[in-house]
């Protein structure tokens, strides 16, 4: 997993050697004054897209080692990123388990009326927005602002665009898929640390462009971001060499305070012994232990003075020294400000650079099954290649990744038969006891009304299991866009462009559900709404298209 804070200090040796197309760095606009955020130039040019944002052209995967063993290439892009280690996998030949005597019943709750378009949504590059709720159903309302605007990537690669898919919370951070495009296949899971994010204001109105500016900025693949990103390798590498002097004069001005420390303790410490004898002295009552104190104090006052005289003498150089660095110091602080002096925003940038990392290309498929199991504390991703109609010889892939390293540790290939027909996975989720679920926007052919049907199972070292759950949802929107869970109140929600659904986990698992258990939330924001992850608290964070935008919900949503 890259720090890109990590790659912007590396960059400083490849921006020298023109190989800064490899690197990723980010900085504000704003610290250029010449630069308006809201101004394309011929530099700042990347491949052209289309109108749903996907690229003018096919992304080229690189040649797969033949050596690497196929679980390695069917997940790493490029051979370089792939271990030594081959990844443990599960082959389940039928995953899916279909009781001949159980029947799906299609529920006959109340349904909101809803017209789900989208594309013709405008975008307000400078412009914060808010979205209350058109309609809800056993649910209160909910409005959704805007958090951050998301750039048009992280420097994952050159035919990035903006396209964010799939999206969980854990450990205090975001992980969310960032798309080359649809067809593409490949793409990186970037981690935002929401702790450090949040200290540094991001969550200021007036910081929600952050992202956006910054990365826009110090595109790498960009001539004029190339540039700026020379620019402000430079300025680190000189502030870096500077503030390193800073420090080490300070430590300097510290030891020499600390030997004057030391010198007036053992001045005390003489005179402690001194008193102490007089002390001794003034309570005495024989005459010979008078006449042996009387004789300690006057070697202890001679003691007492010599070691005044020597540690004063001491002290007074200490000071000497001390004001001599002093000056010294105000040279080098003067530098550091002159050197600071209209890039007050560069340093700001470098943090947010920490508080981001993101994995090599990898192989994400379509990118909208990123999930997390609360029970073990992993991440998992499908490697859904083909979005339409599968064959009898598919398997489903889904790839078990450490949140921590972002390191795949095990995966899982599985068919999903039944009938003689083959399904393809994507969607994926999992609930606090570690059930996995995932969803169709289809039902049985006899089925001719609009439904959702939800499958629940488990993956374990051995074996993928899956079975449909009872009911089938009553569905009024369009594309099946993302699966997600709520830890704080146990409920599955289901998202579509511009709709979420959300139902209890238990009582959609025992097939319970009742009409008032099933709750809707239309919205008219003409985008695609892409995921939804939840924090510990319960409040949605809601991701869109086109532009990429994170929403933030107003109350913890039910």
């Amino acid at each position: 997993m890259r720090n890109l804070h990590k790659v912007i200090t590396a960059s400083a040796v490849a921006a020298l050697g023109l190989a800064l197309m490899a690197t990723s760095v980010h900085v504000s606009a704003n610290d250029d004054k010449s630069y308006d955020a809201n101004t394309v130039t011929d530099t700042d040019k990347v491949e052209a897209h289309d109108a749903q944002g996907n690229p003018q052209g096919k992304a080229t995967n690189n040649d797969a080692n033949p050596a690497d063993d196929r679980a390695q290439q069917e997940f790493w892009i490029n051979s370089w990123d792939r271990s030594s280690k081959p990844i443990p996998q599960t082959t389940t030949d039928n995953a899916l388990h279909v009781d001949s005597n159980t029947k799906l019943e299609k529920m006959d709750n109340t349904v909101p009326k809803m017209n789900a378009v989208w594309k013709d949504y405008t975008h307000d590059a400078d412009g914060n927005n808010s979205y209350d709720s058109t309609n809800n159903v056993n649910t209160p309302a909910v409005n959704f602002k805007t958090k951050w605007m998301l750039p048009r990537g992280f420097n994952v690669d050159k035919s990035e665009h903006g396209n964010y898919q799939g999206m969980v919370m854990a450990n205090n951070s975001i992980y969310m898929v960032e798309s080359l495009g649809t067809g593409a296949n490949q793409g990186a899971i970037i981690r935002f640390d929401m702790n450090a994010l949040k200290n540094m204001g991001l969550d200021k109105s007036a910081n929600q462009q952050l992202l956006v500016r910054a990365f826009r900025h110090f595109s790498t693949y960009t001539k004029a971001g190339q540039k700026r990103t020379l620019h402000f390798v430079n300025y680190l590498n000189k502030s870096d060499a500077v503030s390193a002097k800073v420090n080490r004069t300070k430590g300097r001005v510290r030891t020499q305070k600390r030997h004057v420390t030391n010198a007036h303790k053992r001045v005390r410490a003489s005179l402690r012994r001194y008193r102490k004898v007089a002390r001794q002295l003034r309570h005495a009552k024989r005459h010979a232990r008078k006449v042996a104190l009387r004789s300690r104090k006057r070697v202890l006052l001679r003691k007492y003075r010599a070691t005044k005289k020597r540690q004063g003498r001491l002290i007074r150089r200490y000071h000497a020294r001390i004001r001599k660095i002093n000056k010294l110091l105000k040279k080098q602080t003067r530098q550091l400000r002159k050197l600071n002096k209209g890039k007050q925003l560069y340093r700001a940038y470098y943090e947010l650079s920490k508080s981001i990392t993101a994995t090599p290309l990898i192989n994400i498929g379509h990118g909208q099954t990123l999930a997390y199991n609360p029970k073990n504390q992993h991440l998992y991703l499908a490697q859904d290649n083909q979005l339409t109609k599968v064959d009898n010889n598919y398997y489903n892939q889904v790839t078990e990744i450490d949140p921590q390293t972002m390191q795949p540790v095990h995966q899982y290939r599985f068919k999903l038969m039944n009938n003689n027909s083959n399904m393809a996975l994507h969607t994926l989720t999992f609930d606090n006891d570690g059930n996995a679920y995932f969803g169709v926007h289809a039902g049985p052919k006899d089925v001719k009304d609009n439904v959702y049907t939800l499958y629940t199972g488990n993956f374990s070292d051995s074996n993928v299991s899956f079975r449909p759950v009872k009911q089938m949802i009553n569905w009024p929107g369009s594309y099946n866009q993302y699966l997600t869970y709520n830890r704080t109140n146990n409920r599955i929600y289901m998202i579509s462009n511009d709709m979420i659904i959300s139902v209890p986990a238990d009582r959609l698992r025992d097939g319970n559900l009742s009409n008032d258990d099933v709750h809707y939330l239309t919205y008219n924001t003409n985008r695609e709404f892409e995921s939804l992850a939840f924090d510990d608290q319960g409040y949605g964070y809601l991701l869109t298209l086109w532009k990429s935008e994170l929403l933030h919900s107003n109350v913890p949503m039910d």
